[in-house]
């Protein structure tokens, strides 16, 4: 049905893949294993279901792919330095309150004709 745009969930796992990748190869003896980063908690139900949402995830293609990695970096910023164990709600809650910054970083002028375009 073309329901779930396929940019959120990318960005949000590639994310924090990427950034358990690099703390994990400074450190082995401080920080878990990416598997294990990845599969811990509810990161790919939040990834699919919950960071999707129409309402507060941005509109633009790259606005959702920077919000996606985002929300996947705070993530493990969240477990990794934070009290609490498992932060991808709220990581999920952070980037919605960012993500009107996402969508104006991201947007093209109105009016603005592409190179690609032209």
């Amino acid at each position: 049905l073309k329901v779930v745009p396929w940019q959120v969930p990318l960005g949000f796992l590639g994310g924090a893949a990427a950034f358990a990748y690099i703390f994990y190869t400074m450190d082995p003896n401080a920080y878990p294993p990416v598997g294990f980063s990845m599969m811990a908690g509810g990161l790919f139900f939040v990834a699919v279901f919950i960071a999707t949402d129409w309402v507060t995830s941005p509109v633009t293609g790259w606005g959702m792919i920077l919000f996606g990695i985002g929300a996947g970096v705070m993530t493990l910023i969240i477990r990794y330095w934070g009290g609490y164990p498992e932060g991808v709600y709220f990581a999920v809650l952070i980037m919605n309150a960012v993500a009107p910054l996402c969508d104006r970083i991201t947007a093209t002028p109105f009016g603005r004709r592409l190179k690609a375009n032209a």
